[in-house]
């Protein structure tokens, strides 16, 4: 099983080399781009809906950086949110701090604990951040020089037969029920480690759970792990060879080792149960139930095959019946078609007459409904002068409702509502806009009383006995000049505010800072609708508005009666040819279905000749048939036999394993469960697709 593995995973493995080149130019950006998120935190975002999720997907790469060892030394979180829906406002999760945005200019404000939302702007968004918090899967390092164990500081420089040993130590365990049993699966991680060695340094290199690639200057070493998936299968370790550590051994000379990468990923197990399982370390249950169904059908198959052929000699006989019938249809189907066509010949002499005294009407009918129409189209240019466009297209049927509709939106107190409701929804498109204002001055106010009080604290006084003393006079002035400029100097000061931040974050966090925030801004949105209702810009318009919708409801009240007289003498000159439009319309279907019989006479009639010869090429053919259904059942039988014996084999190589197939299915299931669920380390919004991938960097051991 460990050699399919390793082909499995072989392009992630070269994938692995690759990016140890680049691990050091990736951890220097997230050095230097320190303190831009500084900057951001606290800007205001605008107020665009929150994007859907469908259009976000999340790319995480953790990077470890460990000593020697594999201890962890730092952690570093590189998120790229793709922003498929080119929405402007982002909401992400992640548990990393310290985030710098380091592709772009966009900027975040804090939406509640863990939550950032990023004014994208329709860009995609990449930034970086810290983390603290407990691998999925730990690395421990250990060193042996000729049989003893020995640090990585005390090895470096020395010469002899040298051991490095990378155990890897699966921390993401679940619990799941196995045939009434808890048992324990671990999220399946494929543990890709590359050391490259001098062969100046290094010789005789050899490597457990790996390969090498020599090229004479150096030796490339590549190594797979797959730790906690053999306890998680519950086989035995003998006879699934799953690797949980890399070893490699050689002689060095004056040693020394460069970086080592490693790169964890999860992702490859995700389609776990759907692969295909032609071979017995693949999700075997797959292959025995498809096996067992084979055979079962493979019976059933000849069982029916046998039944045909106790039936053939009825089938034979239900054939010539079947062509006798259709000797007797095809007689038939002339003698329709003949009167059918009789039919049709009368039907178009009558539709004939009529249709030429309909003409007549038809004239008349279009004519007075060119004038109704001309009316209507002149009354909607009436109205589009007027400014009245947002209406359905006038007709005859809906003229008289569509116009009485737009009546009451023309009365004075309609349309100084409208004027009302456009101010109000225009201050309120920007209630964020004036809420993230209250909000910034009244964390402002929190963080100068916080720095007020640390402050005076210095000089030994509170803020009820600085005011006392303000009071009574018995604090000068150059002291509360002094008072008032270290507050400034401090307030502008990042480092204290970073101290108070915690604190701040408190406060604004209470049921009584969120009031006064909501308060002031319900203050503030009101305030600004009245005084834009008042003005004298919006009042001058009102009335404007006012005067034009008067002017206009006089003008439809007129159109309305003037449609409604034409439209009574419309209404009489419909009913006069309603009599012979009805007469000819009726015509006019009978010959419609004269035709249709006709047309179908000739279609049955054709039928009837291609049944009556497809049914005696299937008559001279029966014999044939009963022939071949002979062969057929002795085909069946060979198969049926063949499967079985196939079956038998199978389950006889499966016992070797000590794993039932049932059971080994289910840990299979849950590996890809598990591997499918764990799909962030640093957190993501919910309902975002995620991925996420893990490098570790550990430092190189220098000679002294």
């Amino acid at each position: 099983m460990k050699n399919k593995i390793i082909k499995t995973v072989s392009v992630v493995l070269c994938a692995a080399l690759m990016c140890g080149a680049a691990f050091m130019g990736i951890y220097a950006v997230a050095a230097n781009t320190g303190k831009k998120s500084d900057d951001t935190t606290g800007e205001t975002v605008s107020s665009a809906p929150v994007v859907g999720d469908t259009s976000v997907t999340k790319k995480e790469t953790v990077y470890v950086i460990a000593g020697a060892d594999g201890s962890v030394k730092k952690l570093i979180v590189s998120d790229w949110i793709k922003n498929d829906g080119k929405s402007d406002i982002l909401t992400d999760v992640t548990e990393a701090k310290d985030i710098v945005n380091v592709k772009g200019d966009e900027e975040y404000v804090m939406g509640g604990e863990n939550t950032y939302v990023w004014n994208a702007n329709g860009n995609d968004i990449y930034y970086q951040g810290n983390i603290e918090k407990e691998l999925p899967v730990s690395i421990k390092i250990t060193y042996e020089l000729n049989g003893s164990v020995i640090s990585a500081d005390e090895i470096a420089g020395k010469s002899g037969k040298v051991k490095i040993r990378f155990d890897y130590i699966n921390n993401e365990v679940r619990t799941v029920n196995i045939n009434g049993n808890d048992e324990k699966i671990y999220v399946p991680f494929a543990m890709l480690t590359g050391i490259i060695l001098d062969t100046d340094t290094f010789s005789s290199v050899e490597v457990s759970n790996g390969k090498i690639i020599n090229d004479g200057d150096r030796i490339a070493v590549i190594g797979i792990a797959l730790p906690g998936l053999a306890e998680s299968l519950g086989a035995d370790s003998g006879k699934l060879d799953i690797p949980s550590y890399v070893e490699i051994t050689a002689d060095t000379k004056n040693f020394s080792l460069k970086n080592t990468v490693t790169v964890a990923s999860n992702e490859i197990f995700g389609g776990l149960d759907s692969e295909n399982t032609d071979a017995l370390d693949g999700k075997i249950s797959a292959l025995t139930d498809a096996v067992g169904e084979l055979t079962d059908g493979s019976s059933d198959l000849y069982d029916g095959v046998c039944t045909l052929l106790d039936k053939s000699t009825e089938l034979v006989d239900g054939i010539n019946k079947l062509y006798e019938g259709a000797v007797a249809l095809k007689q038939g189907t002339v003698q329709l078609r003949s009167g059918s066509s009789d039919l049709v010949r009368g039907a178009n002499q009558l539709y004939s007459g009529l249709g030429k005294l309909n003409s007549k009407n038809s004239e008349l009918n279009a004519g007075a409904k060119q004038i109704f129409d001309t009316l209507l189209s002149t009354a909607s240019a009436q109205l589009a002068s007027a400014g009245i466009t947002d209406i359905p297209e006038l007709t005859i049927e809906n003229y008289n409702a569509t116009l009485a509709a737009i009546l009451p939106s023309l009365s004075e107190e309609s349309i100084r509502t409208k004027v009302e409701e456009t101010v109000k929804a225009s201050v309120n498109a920007k209630r964020d806009v004036i809420e993230a204002g209250v909000t910034a001055a009244v964390r402002q106010q929190i963080e100068q009383k916080i720095i007020m009080t640390q402050v005076l604290a210095s000089i030994g006084m509170t803020e009820e006995t600085y005011k006392a003393g303000i009071a009574n006079g018995t604090v000068a002035e150059e002291m509360q000049a002094a008072v008032n400029a270290a507050v400034s100097e401090k307030i502008q000061d990042e480092t204290t505010l970073g101290a108070i931040s915690g604190i701040v974050d408190a406060q604004m966090g209470s049921e009584e800072i969120r009031s006064i925030i909501a308060a002031q801004t319900e203050n503030k949105v009101e305030e600004l609708i009245a005084t834009n209702l008042n003005s004298p810009e919006t009042k001058a318009q009102a009335d404007a508005a006012v005067a034009k919708a008067a002017a206009g409801a006089a003008s439809i009240k007129s159109l309305i009666s003037q449609l409604d007289s034409y439209n009574k003498f419309y209404k009489g000159l419909g009913e006069y040819t309603e009599g012979v439009s009805e007469a000819y319309v009726g015509t006019g279907k009978l010959k419609s279905g004269a035709i249709s019989l006709e047309n179908g006479a000739v279609s049955l009639d054709a039928g009837a000749k291609q049944l009556l010869s497809g049914l005696f090429t299937m008559k001279e053919s029966a014999p044939a048939l009963i022939d071949g259904i002979g062969e057929l059942k002795d085909g069946a039988m060979q198969l049926r036999d063949g499967l079985a014996q196939f079956s038998e084999k199978i389950k006889e190589k499966l016992e070797e394993y000590g794993v039932s197939t049932e059971e080994l299915s289910v840990r299979i299931k849950a590996l890809s469960d598990a591997s499918k669920e764990y799909t962030t380390f640093a957190g993501a919004a919910e309902g975002t697709e995620s991925s996420v991938k893990f490098f570790y960097r550990t430092d190189s051991v220098k000679r002294k």
